[in-house]
């Protein structure tokens, strides 16, 4: 029996889901360190949004789930703000941004 044909999408998705889901643990960690040592503002940059060329949509969906996902679940914590940043010459990503922050 022949295993299912895989095509060179499928490895790309696969590659990008393992991607998005590492940076998902990722924030997830660096969030609960930053509240352990009582900081009160913190910024991400929008990861791999630039020379990687991973979706902007897809990235910034992580990041906000994520840390709204830490903020929701976390019952004490000094942080009061959470700062994304983009790159101001990046149009997709700034749109993103203002979707997000106007929704």
């Amino acid at each position: 029996m022949r295993p299912p044909h895989i095509t060179a999408m499928d490895k790309i998705a696969s590659l990008l889901s393992m991607v998005l889901q590492r940076l998902r643990k990722e924030i997830a960690v660096a969030m609960r360190g930053f509240s352990a040592h009582r900081v009160t503002k913190v910024a991400f940059p929008a990861v791999g949004t630039g020379n990687l060329k991973y979706s902007t949509d897809d990235v910034a969906d992580v990041m906000m789930d994520t840390i709204n996902s830490f903020f929701m679940t976390s019952t004490q914590t000094d942080i009061k703000k959470v700062y994304i940043v983009i790159y101001y010459q990046d149009e997709q990503s700034l749109q993103v941004g203002i979707q997000f922050v106007c929704t």
